[in-house]
């Protein structure tokens, strides 16, 4: 199963206004503006899975999370994941396939539907949230140190 990455590009601007500011800071504003294209993710997918017939009790559709992944370098696109947890391990199985598809069990993909649906809306809500973060960040002084 390998991950899927969303890439952004064509930020350089806020890009390097993010390498004017301290790691720590600059690492907290990246992962609010992932966490913004995240939770879009997580509704669409909810609403997918909805309507791919994956609500019977609604503990699938409850456990499609956003959840926080650290990694060394804050510049990573890989801050925030969407998947599962608790009793919706079996969402995995129809996002990317079961082994023998028997009747009702079959790839009902409800996630990456939503990535791929949504990708302008995404980009749009990080590079939003990522400029306003910046320029309260900016309005403050603050600056990387010399």
């Amino acid at each position: 199963m390998e991950p899927i990455i969303f890439e952004i590009k064509g930020l350089k601007e806020l890009e390097q206004e993010l390498l004017k500011l301290p790691d720590k800071i600059a690492r907290r504003a990246l992962a609010r503006a992932a966490a913004a294209g995240a939770r879009i993710v997580r509704t669409e997918a909810r609403k997918n899975a909805r309507a791919a017939g994956l609500y019977d009790s609604g503990a699938l559709v409850k456990s499609i999370i956003v959840r926080k992944k650290r990694h060394a370098n804050w510049r990573t696109t890989q801050i925030y994941g969407i998947g599962h947890r608790g009793k919706g391990w079996y969402g995995r199985l129809y996002e990317y396939g079961f082994k023998k598809p028997v009747g009702e069990r079959r790839h009902r993909p409800h996630i990456r539907p939503a990535l791929d649906e949504n990708a302008e809306r995404i980009a749009s809500a990080v590079k939003n949230r990522l400029d306003e973060d910046i320029r309260k960040i900016q309005a403050h002084g603050i600056a990387r140190p010399k």
